[in-house]
């Protein structure tokens, strides 16, 4: 833990005075040198484009479990022509009464 506390007071201090908080040179880009800054915003770049594929990937789910008819929350073989299982096709009718019953 002491170790963590020195490393955080160093990186605060460069920040501070305006020195590259990965190197020892001048920051010209934010709390980075130049040759950090390329690798930082490479790397953001690479982690955006991981999260956009897998919201990607998380929505065409339910398009295919449509086309496959399964249950779009679960998976599982829908019922009657619908969109839902037995289970998820009880609780949207129940959630529905007691909606109804509200107004």
């Amino acid at each position: 833990m002491e170790g963590e506390k020195k490393w955080r007071k160093i990186y605060r201090e460069k920040k501070e005075n305006g020195i590259c908080v990965r190197c020892s040179k001048k920051a010209t880009h934010g709390m980075h040198c130049y040759e950090h800054y390329l690798k930082e915003h490479r790397r953001s770049m690479g982690r955006a484009e991981n999260e956009r594929n897998k919201r990607h990937d998380r929505g065409l789910v339910p398009v295919k479990r449509k086309d496959n008819g399964l249950c779009l929350w679960c998976g599982e073989k829908a019922v009657n022509g619908t969109n839902v299982c037995g289970r998820h096709g009880k609780i949207f009718s129940d959630a529905g009464k007691k909606a109804a019953k509200k107004r």
